[in-house]
């Protein structure tokens, strides 16, 4: 259950640069991402910086 969830928290976070290099802006980002994944916003938002966090700490 738990490579489940990191493989699609992987997928999501590409899918997610992948809407921002094409032009799309948060908001409908984050809508797209709940249509795909049936994640709430906050689930998404959490996931996505969780990872940013992560990165941070690491420099």
């Amino acid at each position: 259950m738990k490579h489940e969830t990191k493989e699609r928290n992987k997928k999501l976070r590409a899918r997610y640069y992948q809407l921002r290099g094409e032009g799309y802006k948060n908001m409908d980002i984050i809508e797209q991402l709940q249509n795909e994944f049936f994640l709430s916003a906050s689930q998404i938002i959490q996931i996505l910086y969780s990872k940013r966090y992560q990165r941070e700490e690491r420099v």
